[in-house]
């Protein structure tokens, strides 16, 4: 669960409220699923799950963690054209909610034997961050920044 990880990272760093206080944040997977093809030599496999991102209390721009999600799902989670990010959000009070995001994702693991008769597993795919920067400001204030 790789990419899992590397969100929950993405986010902690990348959110000005949840960089204060991570305990805001709860990140964990449901619906998993391990695909391989029986025929293949060895068992390169697809690890399917959903991830399941709540924000609880949160007090500052939603926007703030939506575009760092959008941008993390076009760079790693894109299969076709659209990416679909589902939520349900509580209101708590005029200034907090609790928000649950809940997104498909699929790590990739390869098997090789190398030259000497060992089998080499090879996490694919791995997010590589630290490409470009990425802001939002909200009242010539930033409130998130995030690195892709």
């Amino acid at each position: 669960m790789r990419q899992l990880e590397s969100l929950r990272s993405l986010l902690l760093g990348g959110v000005s409220e949840l960089k204060k206080a991570p305990e805001k944040l709860q990140v964990w997977a449901d619906g998993g699923s391990i695909v391989f093809k029986n025929q293949m030599k060895l068992p390169s496999h697809r690890n399917s799950y959903t991830a399941n991102i709540l924000v609880t209390d949160f007090s500052g721009e939603l926007e703030s963690i939506l575009f760092p999600l959008m941008a993390f799902c076009k760079k790693y989670c894109s299969e076709g054209e659209e990416t679909e990010i589902k939520y349900e959000a509580e209101i708590i009070d005029r200034s907090r909610s609790d928000v649950l995001f809940e997104i498909e994702l699929a790590d990739y693991v390869s098997t090789d034997v190398d030259s000497s008769g060992n089998v080499v597993i090879e996490p694919m795919c791995e997010p590589p961050y630290g490409t470009r920067d990425y802001y939002f400001v909200s009242g010539n204030k930033k409130v998130a920044m995030w690195n892709l």
